[in-house]
């Protein structure tokens, strides 16, 4: 809960609003609460489905439109390997 809680926190935050750690948890305890009643995990089948396809989208995306940059304007010096200030997409790899 605290990565996702990060990640909303930062996602509202990129809008202009200040939160915190606690609001982004406070947050998702109305979604995951449903989540953890349910004892037949099949039931969840088509719904992990469909977050496996969004993050293929997202993942498409990505690469689609940074090899585009890429080959549009070449490498530029604030190009990184690793860009360590957005932290939002970083566990979408670790669940592929």
């Amino acid at each position: 809960m605290v990565f996702v809680g990060e990640n909303i926190v930062e996602l509202v935050n990129l809008s202009g609003a200040e939160w915190e750690l606690w609001q982004g948890i406070l947050l998702l305890v109305p979604f995951l609460t449903p989540l953890v009643w349910i004892r037949r995990v099949y039931k969840l089948s088509i719904v992990n489905f469909a977050a496996t396809m969004c993050i293929i989208f997202g993942l498409t995306y990505i690469t689609y439109f940074s090899i585009a940059t890429i080959v549009e304007e070449g490498v530029q010096p604030h190009h990184k390997i690793v860009n360590t200030e957005v932290s939002i997409f970083y566990f979408i790899l670790f669940y592929l």
